[in-house]
C-alpha cells in the first residue's frame, strides 16, 4: 500500500510569525524575513532577523525535523548579539507549544551563535 503522502506546514513561515509576535513584544522593530531584502540597507528599521529552512528530514509520519538556519543583522556587532540571542531564546521556547496551528514537539540547537561579519 505504500506511505501516504503528508504535507507538512512551512516551518519557515511558522517559525517567522512567531518570532515576528514575540520580538514586537519585547519592543523590537526588526524585520523578520525569510531572506535579506535586496533593498535593504540597514536602516528603517536598521535590524534583521532571517529565517530560512536549510535542510532537515521527514521524522515519522506525523513529524518533519526542518533545520532551520536563522542570521541576525543590526548597526552593531552588539546589537545583532543581542537580536540573536532574543531569537534563540524565543525558537527555544517554542518546544511544547502551538504556532500558527503547528504543534512544536520539540526544538534542538545545532549550533549556537557566531559572529559571521556581513562583507557589505
Amino acid at each position: 500500500m505504500g506511505n501516504p503522502s503528508v504535507v507538512f506546514p512551512d516551518a519557515t513561515a511558522v517559525s517567522i510569525t512567531y518570532v515576528k509576535a514575540k520580538l514586537t513584544a519585547v519592543g523590537s522593530a526588526a524585520l523578520v524575513k525569510p531572506r535579506r531584502p535586496s533593498n535593504w540597507n540597514g536602516a528603517n528599521p536598521a535590524e534583521l532577523v532571517t529565517i530560512h529552512r536549510s535542510g532537515g528530514v521527514r521524522m515519522n509520519l506525523v513529524a518533519d525535523e526542518a533545520q532551520l538556519t536563522i542570521s541576525s543583522y543590526a548597526p552593531t556587532e552588539e546589537e545583532a548579539h543581542d537580536l540573536a540571542q532574543y531569537v534563540r531564546a524565543f525558537l527555544l521556547g517554542m518546544t511544547g507549544h502551538t504556532a500558527s496551528g503547528t504543534a512544536v514537539y520539540r526544538v534542538q540547537e545545532f549550533s549556537g551563535p557566531a559572529l559571521l561579519p556581513d562583507p557589505t
